[in-house]
């Protein structure tokens, strides 16, 4: 197909689904896309078939009825309205989805790139980083509501100049947000907060001098015990900060309910940690042999030499 517009009259339902099927076949792979997207408006009970076969049906309530309305997607009350749920909707729409998921990749391999450094330090033991309380409620809780409010509320350009400049639509189709090269961007800047965090909390807490704040030196040995659980939660504390701040920082529509949002989950967070710590530190366990610790213990001279 090498035409841009098709103008057909006089149609039955069935007829009228077919040129959209037609269009979603015939420019199958075209520039080396996919299928591409089709969009069918209709306000009567005529147009049933085609909005139904189109990826996005927009029902107009017009004087035939509302069945056309019952089986769109979206429904509008004029025509004119159609400008504006495309240009600037469908943008904002689009530059959400698309940076949310860019956040959960930028998050989930920051959150990844912590645990596998620790893994050359406590000797590929298979040593939990962290609790399991949380790693089951990272995703759930503690950085879930900032890409959930940044995926509702952001606005990166505002709906008067997308209304005066339709060509900015152009690079939703292009996909810009979701480009491979992109997306590795995320990836390699999610790595390097990863390192940076690590590293951090391990020259600070543990091998940044001889007082470190979660390094003891036992009396009768010439090894050094960690506070694994202080440095743990270190690195996870900063972690969260360090998504929230992410967000925070690309975000360029702060209103009040991402403030809020932002502040009350912090403090939600912090909570959960204290009380969790608290109840966790209540329960008696017995110490463990010196062999299995010197697995966890990061920065020790004699670690060869006890394992």
């Amino acid at each position: 197909m090498n035409v841009t517009t098709v103008l057909c009259c006089r149609m039955t339902p069935l007829q009228k689904a077919a040129v959209v099927r037609l269009v979603s076949h015939g420019l199958d792979g075209v520039g080396g896309g996919g299928r591409p997207v089709t969009a069918a408006v209709g306000d009567g009970g005529n147009d049933v078939a085609m909005l139904l076969e189109a990826s996005v049906g927009i029902g107009i309530y017009g004087n035939e009825g509302r069945q056309a309305v019952r089986a769109s997607d979206y429904a509008m009350p004029l025509f004119r309205h159609l400008r504006r749920l495309i240009l600037v909707h469908g943008h904002w729409n689009y530059y959400r989805i698309s940076m949310t998921a860019n956040i959960f990749y930028f998050k989930n391999v920051a959150f990844v790139a912590i645990q596998l450094y620790q893994m050359f330090y406590d000797g590929f033991s298979g040593q939990s980083m962290f609790d399991s309380l949380f790693y089951t409620i990272y995703n759930l809780t503690f950085t879930f509501v900032g890409p959930f409010l940044y995926g509702i509320f952001e606005q990166h350009i505002s709906s008067k100049d997308l209304m005066h400049r339709p060509y900015l639509y152009r690079l939703m189709n292009l996909s810009a947000n979701l480009r491979c090269w992109y997306v590795l961007l995320w990836v390699v800047d999610g790595w390097w907060h990863g390192t940076v965090i690590y590293y951090v909390c391990y020259c600070v807490l543990v091998g940044g001098m001889n007082f470190s704040e979660a390094q003891f030196f036992q009396s009768d040995t010439s090894y050094a015990v960690v506070d694994f659980n202080m440095f743990s939660n270190a690195c996870y504390i900063y972690l969260v900060v360090t998504v929230t701040m992410r967000i925070v920082v690309m975000s360029k529509y702060l209103n009040r309910c991402i403030i809020i949002g932002l502040f009350v989950t912090g403090f939600i967070n912090l909570a959960i940690m204290y009380i969790y710590q608290r109840s966790h530190d209540k329960i008696s366990m017995p110490p463990p042999p010196p062999a299995v610790r010197s697995l966890v213990l990061l920065g020790g001279d004699d670690l060869g030499d006890t394992c």
